[in-house]
């Protein structure tokens, strides 16, 4: 019988798809929050609802984003809208949250935090959440790596 997949490594290929909707110029970021072995939201950055696509005609792609709302905090602000209780769920997130994120994530009262590449603040951000109580993991895909293994986690 093949093997299947981890869970980790679907739900961060599902983050990594959901990125590909995103509008940000400067960056592509993905999420989802898991709970009990189920994806219950997902988001990925760009403009609020309505407003338009990130181009270099409206942002300064070269520094800090003022327009763009992140990934995770698009995921956890879509479960608040429907009603999704989130508090000791786990999020995948394509990049590690900055600080602001982190502080939505424990006050989500999330328990993991899941994340491919490291954002700019993520030495400060990933030790704050550790800080709080908050796992975090990097997943790395080491060399010859096949979609039935697990990412590394660092």
């Amino acid at each position: 019988m093949k093997s299947r997949k981890p869970l980790e490594t679907i739900f961060m290929e599902t983050a990594r798809q959901f990125a590909e909707r995103a509008t940000c110029g400067r960056a592509r970021v993905g999420s989802v929050i898991t709970k009990d072995k189920r994806i219950i939201s997902s988001g990925y950055n760009g403009p609020l609802p309505g407003q338009p696509h990130c181009s270099s005609e409206i942002c300064d792609l070269k520094n800090h984003c003022e327009r763009s709302i992140h990934a995770e905090a698009n995921a956890i602000m879509f479960a608040c809208r429907q009603g999704v209780p989130i508090s000791g769920s786990d999020v995948y997130i394509t990049l590690s949250p900055c600080k602001k994120c982190a502080e939505l994530i424990i006050l989500a009262g999330m328990k993991r935090v899941y994340f491919a590449d490291e954002y700019r603040e993520a030495p400060s951000s990933i030790p704050f959440l550790q800080h709080h109580g908050i796992e975090c993991f990097r997943m790395v895909k080491p060399p010859g790596w096949e979609w039935d293994q697990p990412f590394e986690l660092k």
